[in-house]
């Protein structure tokens, strides 16, 4: 045989063969990934006309002809060989470690292949209902919404494989399940339309909202708050003055739900040494593990009560007006004033 180019093989009878290079499949196949991987690599099958090998239309021809009375080999079966040979290596070249022990033994290319559909899109009822249920428990927990989509998606394809096909209004009814609470506002949007939402459409808004909450919070994370989060006190927000008493307190400091703040600051929550935190143990035990923070005053997550500009505003208008009763206390009860 000569090589004629990159992906040609001169057979010996003058037909061309087509050996498939391994950067035309950059996709591996795992456990996780048949139904991507087999749309990466059926297009280059088909074509180079070569799909029949591994479905079993293009059969092979008899290893042997007679001529003259005499048998000898049948170079067009010599060919057929070379050309399956050749797409089996493909194949094999482009599954992972872990997925080559399923495949090792396998002779032809149709038998790989066909092996690696049993595996891995059996039409069995113990596969679908395992794959049901899979889909009905995907939460998008820590993950991105685009990775969350795309696991959804992934498993929708699997089941579509399998023959089990999964419609679009099951697949929002999923999603919407499973996104979580920081996308509730959208998802009673989308629940409210008229019409049914595509799949498509689904995933630009979710991608939009997710920017757009990161967009007015900063600190905004996808991440869900765990068992460890910040427990509120018995109150979630100071107590506020009276319309006719005056607010009076027994310190130069204010104290909510473990937190103080000092009377003398100008910048709340901006200077660390003047603004002390009392954060139960528990709290710095577990901040390792934590991945969001919620806020004791506002009840919005991502931020600490000491960042919180809602708190800011509220306890700087205290300490404006607590100024007056102070000074008024402090010359009733007879003590030094401060130089």
């Amino acid at each position: 045989m000569a090589l004629s180019g990159t992906n040609n093989i001169t057979h010996v009878s003058g037909k061309s063969l087509v050996a498939i290079n391994g950067i035309q499949l950059p996709l591996k196949l795992s456990t996780q990934n048949y139904s991507t991987w087999r749309a990466q690599i059926t297009p280059l099958l088909r074509g180079h006309n070569l799909m029949g090998y591994v479905t079993g239309t293009i059969s092979p021809l008899p290893s042997l002809i007679e001529e003259e009375g005499r048998s000898i080999a049948n170079p067009d079966y010599e060919f057929w060989e070379c050309q399956d040979q050749l797409i089996l290596a493909a194949i094999i070249a482009s599954v992972s470690f872990s997925v080559m022990n399923t495949i090792a033994d396998a002779k032809t290319s149709a038998e790989a292949w066909n092996k690696l559909q049993v595996a891995f899109a059996n039409k069995s009822a113990t596969r679908i209902l395992s794959l049901r249920e899979k889909l009905s428990r995907t939460k998008r927990d820590s993950r991105p919404v685009a990775e969350y989509l795309q696991l959804v998606k992934s498993i929708a394809e699997e089941l579509s494989l399998c023959g089990s096909p999964v419609n679009d209004v099951d697949l929002v009814v999923h999603v919407l399940g499973g996104i979580g609470s920081e996308f509730r506002d959208i998802a009673a949007a989308i629940h409210a339309r008229d019409s049914v939402i595509s799949f498509d459409e689904l995933q630009d808004k979710l991608l939009a909202h997710e920017l757009y909450l990161k967009q007015i919070d900063h600190n905004f994370d996808p991440t869900p708050v765990t068992s460890n989060h910040v427990r509120k006190g018995n109150s979630s927000r100071p107590p506020y003055q009276s319309r006719q008493g005056n607010y009076s307190k027994p310190s130069t400091q204010f104290q909510s739900n473990g937190f103080q703040f000092s009377e003398n600051s100008s910048s709340f929550g901006t200077n660390a040494s003047r603004h002390q935190s009392s954060v139960p143990s528990s709290h710095h035990r577990n901040s390792s593990t934590q991945p969001k923070v919620q806020c004791q005053f506002c009840d919005k997550y991502g931020h600490h009560v000491k960042k919180c500009f809602r708190a800011r505003d509220y306890f700087r208008s205290i300490f404006t007006k607590s100024t007056g009763s102070s000074l008024h206390n402090k010359l009733e009860l007879g003590l030094p004033m401060a130089s």
